[in-house]
């Protein structure tokens, strides 16, 4: 059973959902919508070439090959320090020369050799949006120093992947998608096993109870973690379960 395909209705909300902060951050410039910081699994020729998953309206999308939220993969945050700019939708896990973003592409393209379905882009997307770290451990003592300042990046992250995976729900026929966690950091947050547990209850609410415990984990694909088998095992089994025929009974199987 092919996985649904993404109308652009629900692309084209994912792309322009607000995602501002509503209390001003002394680093934290502009306004910035979900497409900022979320992508598509599909690369061009190069690893910033954006045109295989940018469209501006109805016309352009049917153009494009099949998109779908029944499996989403999340990474933890931005890497690096700076914020960057908000020109672009989906330039996220697309930078140009990033050797990660080079990798993670490469995994795909091994994954569609294993897997009998023509696959469509599956949606990607951060734990934590406009929070850029180098390393996780660094996010975690972000995420404290800047509760002490009056801005608590858990409740705002929450709120927005509440919308956001209502959104990927919807856009897969009412059926829970799939997460996929990427690395150990996005995974303990997803699957609740940090002590403060908002972003996992978030997925519960809105995928039911227990799928934060169907979080499946895939290695990282920056500073030589894992490798491309690794990754495109886990994501042939996650790809395999969600085409199996059982999917979209509304169980939340492939999860």
């Amino acid at each position: 059973m092919p996985l649904p395909h993404t109308t652009y209705a629900t692309y084209k909300t994912l792309r322009d959902l607000d995602i501002t902060p509503k209390s001003k951050h002394p680093e934290i410039d502009g306004t910035w919508r979900l497409g900022h910081t979320a992508s598509w699994s599909r690369w061009g020729d190069t690893t910033g070439d954006l045109a295989p998953i940018t469209a501006s309206s109805e016309v352009e999308f049917q153009r494009l090959p099949p998109f779908t939220t029944a499996v989403v993969l999340l990474a933890i945050n931005w890497g690096g320090n700076a914020m960057g700019t908000t020109s672009e939708s989906w330039r996220n896990f697309h930078a140009q020369g990033h050797r990660g973003d080079g990798t993670l592409k490469n995994t795909f393209a091994l994954t569609q050799t294993r897997v009998a379905e023509e696959l469509p882009a599956l949606y990607m997307t951060d734990v934590f949006k406009l929070v850029p770290t180098e390393t996780a451990s660094k996010l975690s003592s972000k995420i404290k120093l800047d509760l002490k300042r009056g801005f608590d990046h858990v409740d705002r992250c929450a709120g927005i992947l509440r919308e956001e995976l209502t959104l990927c729900k919807e856009g897969a026929g009412n059926n829970a998608p799939t997460l996929v966690a990427i690395g150990d950091a996005a995974f303990s947050w997803l699957s609740g096993h940090e002590e403060d547990r908002r972003i996992a209850e978030v997925v519960d609410e809105v995928l039911g109870t227990g799928a934060s415990a169907r979080v499946r984990r895939m290695d990282h694909y920056t500073f030589g973690s894992g490798t491309h088998e690794s990754r495109s095992a886990v994501l042939q089994s996650v790809l395999e379960q969600s085409l199996d025929p059982s999917f979209g009974s509304g169980t939340g199987a492939g999860l």
